[in-house]
C-alpha cells in the first residue's frame, strides 16, 4: 500500500473505526471529535455540568437548559497539531419563552419570559484531511433539545448524523447517534450532570457496519466565591469494566467578567495504564463577543494542538 494511502487511512478512517472509549475523544473522526469549543476542550468532561453554551450539547444535552442568551459559536481546531487535519464547527443555541398577561394599575401588559422555556441547539461540524492529493471529509449535523423539569433539574437529548467521504474508495460511511442526559442543581453554586452517549448509534462503512461505543459520563461543577468554577468529570465505556478517562479543571475570572483563565488536567486509558495531560486556555469577553483559545500540549495526539472559538451573543 502506498505510504500516503496508509497515512490518510490512519488519520481519517483507521482511527475512526478502531478508536473507542478514551481514545475516541480526540484522535479520530466518525463522531469521535466532540470536544467543540476551546473552553470545552480545557474543561473536559466536567464541562457537561457547567453548561450554558451551544457546544455543551455534545457533552451533556441537559446542560443546554442553562442557556441564558441566544448565541452563535464558531470553532477552528488543528486536530493533530501537524496541519494535516482541520476540524471546524458552527453551532447556534436559543430558547423559547412564554408570554404572560399582567394587569398593572389601569393598564394591561404582556410580559415575555425567556428563561423558563425549552432550549434548542443546532450545529454542523466538519473534519477535513488533505495529504498529497488524497482527501477525507466528514460532515456531522446535530440537533439538541433540553428543558427544565422543576426548578432545579433538566433533561435533554442530542441527535447526530454523520456522512464521510474520501478519494479512497474504501473510505466512505454514514451513521447516526443519540445522546441523552440529566442535570440537577441542588444548590445555586453546584451542578451535577449525567449522560449516556451513543445510547443508540450505528456507523456503516463500505466494508462493515458497527455500533458506536456507548459511554456513561458523570460530571460535577462548583462555582466558588470569587468567580472561580471547579469542574470534575469521568467517562467509561459501557462494554468495559474500567474507567476510560477523568479530568479536573478550573475557570477563573480575573478581571471584571471580561478575562478568564482556564486550566485542566485529564487522564485517559492507554492499554492498561492511564496517560495524563495538562491543557490551558483563556477567554476574553467584550460584549457581545467572546474569544476563546486553548492550547493542548502533545500527549494524546502526535503534536501540540490549538483551538480557537468565536461566540456572538444576541
Amino acid at each position: 500500500m502506498p505510504a500516503r494511502k496508509a497515512l490518510i487511512l490512519l488519520i481519517g478512517a483507521a482511527l475512526a473505526c478502531g478508536a473507542t472509549g478514551a481514545e475516541a475523544t480526540e484522535t479520530a473522526g466518525a463522531f469521535a471529535i466532540r470536544s467543540g469549543s476551546a473552553r470545552g476542550a480545557v474543561l473536559g468532561e466536567g464541562y457537561g455540568a457547567l453548561g450554558g453554551e451551544a457546544d455543551v450539547m455534545l457533552w451533556s444535552p441537559a446542560a443546554l437548559a442553562d442557556l441564558r442568551l441566544p448565541h452563535l459559536q464558531a470553532t477552528y481546531h488543528d486536530v493533530y497539531g501537524l496541519g494535516l487535519a482541520r476540524h471546524t464547527s458552527l453551532a447556534f443555541a436559543w430558547r423559547s419563552g412564554h408570554e404572560e398577561t399582567r394587569v398593572i394599575g389601569d393598564s394591561i401588559q404582556v410580559v415575555s419570559h425567556r428563561s423558563t422555556g425549552p432550549a434548542f441547539g443546532v450545529g454542523l461540524s466538519a473534519l477535513s484531511v488533505d495529504l498529497d492529493g488524497e482527501t477525507y471529509h466528514e460532515y456531522a449535523p446535530a440537533v439538541c433539545f433540553a428543558r427544565s423539569v422543576g426548578p432545579r433539574a433538566a433533561v435533554g437529548v442530542t441527535a447526530r448524523y454523520l456522512r464521510a467521504s474520501s478519494t479512497l474508495p474504501e473510505v466512505r460511511a454514514t451513521g447516526y447517534s443519540f445522546d441523552v442526559g440529566v442535570q440537577v442543581r441542588p444548590h445555586d453554586r453546584v451542578g451535577i450532570a449525567a449522560s449516556l452517549r451513543n445510547i443508540i448509534g450505528r456507523l456503516s462503512w463500505d466494508w462493515r457496519e458497527e455500533s458506536q461505543p456507548r459511554e456513561v459520563v458523570v460530571a460535577a461543577a462548583l462555582s466558588a466565591p470569587g468567580s472561580v468554577s471547579i469542574v470534575v468529570g469521568a467517562a467509561s465505556n459501557l462494554d468495559r469494566d474500567a474507567l476510560d478517562r477523568w479530568n479536573i479543571a478550573a475557570d477563573a475570572e480575573l478581571w471584571r467578567s471580561r478575562w478568564h483563565l482556564l486550566a485542566g488536567w485529564e487522564a485517559r486509558r492507554s492499554g492498561d495504564d492511564m496517560k495524563g495531560r495538562a491543557s490551558a486556555g483563556t477567554r476574553l469577553l467584550v460584549a457581545p463577543i467572546a474569544l476563546d483559545y486553548a492550547f493542548i500540549p502533545e500527549a494524546h495526539t502526535p503534536g501540540d494542538t490549538h483551538r480557537a472559538t468565536l461566540t456572538v451573543f444576541f
